[in-house]
């Protein structure tokens, strides 16, 4: 893969785009095709929204990448530093003027996300558990911005809460992989250790499979195929939450398959 690619991780962008639209098209219904263009709009600022945050994120973390990530595009020496920075600062302008031609309401939640990512990256990455909540909640906004594409929010919150929880508790294996270059933060494992921050991190996995029927019912919003496809992603969920105690790289992976499964579930849904 070519190192820019390996740098804005487009699969992770990608799914957040994916995950824009799928809320785009659950809000607006048959009606999407009245939208076209402020859906198209919002899955592009989804997408350089995150690879932009990927590559401020490899910039920033450059050092301890050298023990947790040593592969990675700038500890390989593949980028330089600054090229990585000046790609993140190029597309996150691109976002903000995108998300201009959306609409108001979108153009505020974009400003707010940006602010929100920066304040991750110097501040509250090394705060454990609240930058875990922060970038769980800015997963959560790309569901929300689908709606705003669509004025439409209402349906989408929900989507916007079960990918709060997943996406937590994904953040905390993340954490309880990166042990070893972490000496710097005060990460939930750090402060209290792999199997309490595995347990922490099984709770939120938990949540977000005993919530996942609430869009079939009681809301009843999607249709009959969203009930066994999100069987099969609330599986692999819960496999998930056994061998992270073993292996939590193994584990995050499988939980971001899972999540995948869950958009095709939410997708499929919405459609029937």
């Amino acid at each position: 893969m070519h190192p820019i690619l390996e740098l804005i991780r487009p699969l992770t962008s990608l799914m957040v785009g994916f995950a824009v639209f799928i809320s785009a098209l659950i809000g607006a219904g048959l009606n999407i095709a009245s939208y076209i263009l402020p859906v198209l709009l919002a899955v592009t600022v989804a997408y350089f929204f995150t690879a932009s945050g990927n590559a401020l994120n490899d910039y920033l973390d450059r050092e301890t990448d050298k023990i947790n990530h040593p592969n990675r595009p700038i500890p390989s020496g593949r980028i330089q530093p600054k090229q990585a920075l000046t790609l993140a600062i190029v597309t996150f302008g691109l976002v903000i003027i995108l998300a201009w031609f959306i609409n108001l309401i979108a153009f505020v939640i974009a400003g707010i996300a940006l602010l929100i990512q920066l304040a991750y990256e110097k501040y509250f990455k090394y705060r454990g558990f609240i930058g875990n909540i922060v970038i769980a909640a800015q997963t959560a906004f790309a569901f929300l911005f689908g709606g705003v594409a669509v004025d439409q929010i209402k349906i989408t919150s929900i989507l916007a809460l079960l990918a709060f929880f997943s996406i937590l508790g994904r953040e905390i294996v993340k954490d309880i992989e990166d042990m070893e270059g972490d000496l710097d933060r005060f990460t939930l494992p750090m402060k209290y250790g792999r199997k309490k921050a595995s347990i922490v991190a099984s709770f939120f996995f938990i949540l977000s499979v005993v919530m996942s029927p609430l869009p079939y019912y009681p809301l009843q919003i999607f249709g009959g195929v969203y009930l066994p496809l999100v069987a099969i992603a609330d599986i692999i969920f819960i496999y998930s939450l056994f061998i992270q105690f073993k292996n939590p790289k193994y584990a995050r992976k499988t939980a971001k398959a899972a999540m995948l499964i869950a958009l095709l579930a939410f997708l499929a849904g919405g459609l029937l």
